[in-house]
């Protein structure tokens, strides 16, 4: 069989992403605090992007506005009483006055404050788990191979205090002997927090139990052979294995019930998530408003200062000036256009959600999807093109009927409402928060799983603690109120509250 080389011609069409419409898709998805990180690193970039002056994207209230007003009128009586000397005079002056202050001070002893040491040296900065435990070495009388070991150990735990590399990675890592590596685990255990350096969760709460009761040997053994047992509160087959009563039982699991699971996380420095709004709702005479988080981000604009450039430069200036003049343009547009379209599809929500901004309540969110979201928004738009074709023709009956606008992907609507925000007088919301499937009731109206999801938190609030309500239990609840949900579902939604089987949920004590 050969080969040849041969030439076709086809025609097919493709998808690109140019440069500047993967910059229009990047400014939608970015929330707040991403979009102004982005924007202060393009200003460096481009030299003809500029920020208007006077503008930090807020409006100046009429308290800053009198604020400054006071400012400049204390300013004019300060020329006033130099009597024309200038700025330069009075700075001069207020030097001098300052130097003879900071002298006579240090002739007089100075104040109580001189000897105090800097602010910097008051800052202080919590310690990681690592950096705690290796702390107390010091107190232990080791070797320099045992203390290496032991190193070893302690920056192989996780954050919740567990040996995470487990003993043959040390051993492997270190060229230590397993036995060495086990007896400086048993060190770090010892250490402060109790339990840092565990296998798993029952060696972590075995050792604690070891630790705070040396004289009961029993309670260790029982956490060791019946944790699960105790999670599911099966006390009867605990009691049978080990030979104690009932009333043992439940008093060794009060006494668990005090130890740390997860020593290490008292330690953990994660840093906090801090979550910035990307749009407030606020009522204005029992109207919503749709108010776009403006801060920190200022109205920007194409430099004029390189018009002169552009003229007299030379061809490969005018070249390089004119796409950076073209990318400024299509960046403050893609500005503008991220503006509206989050305003279209926040308004949107408002609409499509109306039930629950009455009151705020996660039981009147109607099932939703993105798609629903999309079809409102191009109806609205296409509302507005009418009614703006309607005044045109008014002034000008000849004049060209413009475009109407297309519709609105879905794929845009998930790009605006995915990482972002709602700042509403009932808490602030993922925008994601209020999009949420439908389940059909008996009386054949759909309700949302967000409100199915809240009537069972409701439903295990108000259950008794001593009979805590199975899953079906649940389930025959919602069915008698109207809404049909399998057991599975009600078990998925319970899972996805963070609310435990009812066997855990159970309180006896």
């Amino acid at each position: 069989m050969g080969l040849d080389l041969r030439q076709d011609l086809r025609v097919s069409q493709n998808l690109v992403m140019t440069p500047m419409l993967q910059l229009g898709v990047k400014l939608l998805q970015f929330n707040h605090l991403e979009l102004t990180e982005h924007v202060e690193q393009t200003l460096l970039e481009n030299p003809l992007l500029e920020k208007v002056e006077n503008t930090d994207g807020r409006e100046t209230t009429a308290q800053e506005r009198s604020l400054e007003e006071g400012i400049r009128s204390v300013e004019r009586d300060r020329d006033e009483q130099l009597n024309g000397q200038g700025e330069g005079s009075y700075l001069m002056n207020l030097a001098e006055e300052r130097s003879e202050y900071r002298a006579h001070q240090h002739e007089s002893g100075g104040t109580i404050h001189d000897d105090l040491p800097p602010i910097e040296t008051n800052l202080t900065c919590g310690l990681t788990l690592a950096e705690h435990l290796l702390s107390q070495v010091g107190m232990l009388e080791l070797t320099g191979v045992e203390r290496a070991v032991l190193e070893a150990v302690v920056h192989s735990l996780d954050d919740r205090g567990y040996l995470a590399d487990g003993i043959d990675e040390i051993v492997d890592g270190s060229g230590a002997d397993a036995t060495l590596v086990e007896l400086m685990r048993q060190e770090v255990m010892e250490l402060d927090p109790i339990g840092c350096g565990a296998l798993d969760l029952a060696d972590c709460l075995a050792h604690q139990a070891r630790h705070h009761y040396p004289e009961d040997e029993l309670f260790p053994e029982l956490i060791a052979r019946h944790l699960t047992n105790l999670e599911k509160r099966n006390y009867a087959a605990i009691g049978r294995d080990l030979e104690i009563e009932l009333e043992d039982v439940i008093e060794y699991h009060k006494m668990l019930q005090h130890f740390d699971p997860h020593p290490g996380m008292a330690h953990s420095i994660d840093a906090p998530r801090y979550i910035l709004p990307d749009v407030f709702l606020v009522r204005d005479d029992g109207e919503w408003r749709v108010l776009l988080n403006e801060s920190g981000l200022p109205e920007l604009k194409v430099s004029a200062a390189y018009r002169e450039i552009l003229a007299r430069g030379s061809r490969d200036d005018r070249a390089y000036l004119e796409e950076k003049s073209r990318s400024a343009e299509f960046y403050i547009r893609s500005i503008h256009r991220r503006r509206r379209t989050i305003q279209l599809v926040m308004e949107s929500i408002l609409r499509l959600q109306a039930d629950f901004f009455v009151a705020g309540d996660p039981e009147r969110l109607r099932p939703m999807v993105l798609q629903d979201v999309a079809d409102d928004v191009h109806a609205h738009i296409l509302i507005d093109h009418y009614h703006a074709m309607a005044e045109l023709a008014d002034r000008d009956p000849y004049s060209e009927e413009p475009e109407a606008p297309g519709p609105m992907h879905m794929s845009t609507v998930s790009r605006v409402t995915s990482n972002k925000f709602v700042d509403t007088p009932f808490g602030i919301f993922e925008l994601k928060y209020f999009f949420t499937a439908k389940v059909r009731q008996s009386s054949g109206e759909d309700v949302s799983a967000q409100a199915i999801k809240s009537r069972i938190r409701d439903i295990v609030k108000d259950e008794d603690a001593t009979k805590p309500l199975s899953d079906q239990a649940i389930a025959n609840i919602l069915k008698e109120e109207g809404t049909r949900v399998a057991r599975r579902t009600v078990a998925k939604y319970r899972e996805a509250l963070g609310i435990l089987p009812s066997a855990t949920r159970k309180q006896l004590f």
